[in-house]
């Protein structure tokens, strides 16, 4: 037996053991799981799109959500939606939910959209029969309508930037309702694009017309070995012009050129004692948040 006969096992098991590893190492790779999951037929609720909250991500996103669903696109009539946005004013993730017909008969759709900042995200939908209801018949606002909004009332235009915000709106009958601009309650006008501070407002009889979204600042802290939470006791209502025929508002005597400054808001105090248990037994934290 030859010398190159006795170690040719040998090179054919390192080879072998180089060859897995190469394999699992590509098997594993981000990289090459988002283009999977662009190319994968068999990933349905992938959706491979940079998540900014601007007009030309919002109209692709609708896009995507029509032809899923299959639905026709000009029977869709908007009622609510939530949306998180992070401190760099990107989706973490957007609930829409919409009345709209497909071959004729009638859907309630809910659309989810959740980023995984590592990877892909998902855009999973939701879809069951249903007769018209209400508010599809006092209302036509499609659902991109709102999409294609939902850039103009971020917050750093409110002069709040690098915060986490919940955003959300729908469709309601306001009856009677006035709203007030208070310490901690902040009322706009979006007109044109331009926010105008607002006094009040006062709304008589608007059908199921989405007139405004409510923004939510999260306040976000760090709890010692608990990890973190986020609150929030501001609310800011941006009231959209196009929807809000029949109501009544005062603007705020300031003027429209000046910079939009929110009403003072303070928040309260927080206290709590956290703990951490180890094999040398548990030690606790008393911690305040200001």
């Amino acid at each position: 037996m030859t010398v190159s006969q006795k170690i040719s096992p040998v090179i054919i098991v390192s080879g072998l053991v180089i060859f897995l590893n190469i394999f699992f190492l590509i098997s594993y790779s981000p990289i090459l799981y988002q283009v999977q999951t662009i190319l994968n037929p068999h990933e349905p609720d992938a959706i491979c799109l940079y998540p900014p909250a601007e007009e030309k991500t919002m109209s692709a996103i609708w896009d995507i959500i029509v032809t899923r669903t299959g639905i026709d696109n000009s029977s869709a009539v908007f009622h609510t939606m939530q949306v998180t946005l992070t401190p760099d004013e990107t989706i973490e993730d957007l609930q829409v939910s919409f009345y709209a017909t497909k071959d004729g008969d009638g859907r309630m759709v809910t659309a989810y959209l959740r980023y995984d900042p590592e990877n892909c995200g998902t855009l999973n939908i939701q879809s069951s029969p249903s007769v018209k209801p209400e508010f599809a018949t006092w209302n036509t606002v499609s659902p991109r309508e709102f999409l294609m909004e939902l850039p103009q009332v971020r917050l750093s235009g409110m002069g709040i930037p690098n915060q986490t915000a919940s955003i959300s709106t729908g469709v309601n009958w306001q009856k009677n309702i006035r709203y007030d601009s208070l310490p901690c309650v902040d009322l706009f006008l979006l007109d044109n694009r331009t926010m105008i501070p607002l006094r009040e407002m006062l709304f008589d009889n608007t059908l199921y017309a989405g007139t405004h979204w409510t923004i939510h600042p999260m306040r976000c802290i760090t709890i010692p070995e608990g990890g973190g939470s986020c609150s929030s006791e501001q609310s800011i209502l941006v009231f959209s012009e196009t929807r809000i025929s029949g109501a009544d508002f005062v603007r705020k005597t300031t003027g429209n050129d000046q910079p939009v400054k929110l009403n003072e808001c303070y928040h309260s105090t927080t206290q709590a004692r956290s703990c951490k248990t180890t094999i040398l037994g548990t030690s606790c934290t008393n911690w305040t948040e200001y």
